[in-house]
């Protein structure tokens, strides 16, 4: 239970000394989970159980209005004169800025990889697709008399030029070349993927 809070904390949080005075954190200034989903509890009752052990600890914090600030706690236990645990003094430093911006370069950093992964995939599968491009169009040249074969071979080399505009996506997306904006028949599109399919 919550027996003293500064005028800092009571700024911090949006709640008044009365509000709190007296209550659980648990009712108060707790959530019961953090927004990764991570249960409230699983952070704080370790730290009273063995406060030793839980100097530092940050974790999401409900304000008086509905928000929630990121705090990095300084926890320091006391003790009564047998030596038995008897409350904690709790130091808090708002650290919510950094967190996000701790959250938006991790997130970065994942696009980046996701980037990295793409451009590779995208090479290599340029790699399978030009021999597959290139024998269908000498085979085109060389049987395009035979309806039939004909009709199949525009499909595979269709169907190639489909998988290279879609490498040119992928390695536009991985920011490995500009992208190229260009007219686009739409019809024509649909056309060849209802032929595909």
């Amino acid at each position: 239970r919550i027996c003293f809070i500064n005028q800092f904390g009571q700024k911090l949080l949006k709640f008044s000394s009365e509000q709190l005075l007296g209550k659980s954190v648990y009712e108060t200034i707790l959530p019961h989970a953090q927004t990764d989903g991570t249960e409230i509890k699983t952070i704080i009752e370790p730290v009273f159980s063995d406060p030793a052990s839980h100097i530092i600890v940050e974790n999401e914090n409900l304000c008086g209005d509905g928000s929630r600030v990121y705090v990095r706690w300084s926890n320091r236990a006391i003790y009564d004169e047998n030596g038995s645990f008897k409350e904690m003094l709790c130091i808090g430093n708002d650290i919510t800025e950094q967190k996000k911006l701790e959250n938006e370069l991790m997130q970065t950093q994942k696009m980046e990889a996701i980037g990295r992964l793409a451009g590779g995939i995208a090479h290599d599968f340029n790699n399978i697709l030009t021999p597959i491009l290139g024998y269908s169009e000498m085979a085109w040249r060389e049987y395009g008399t035979h309806a039939l074969l004909k009709d199949r071979l525009e499909r595979i080399i269709a169907a190639g030029h489909r998988g290279r505009d879609l490498v040119q996506q992928i390695l536009t997306f991985s920011r490995k070349e500009e992208d190229k904006l260009g007219m686009v028949n739409v019809g024509s599109q649909v056309k060849d993927i209802l032929k595909l399919l």
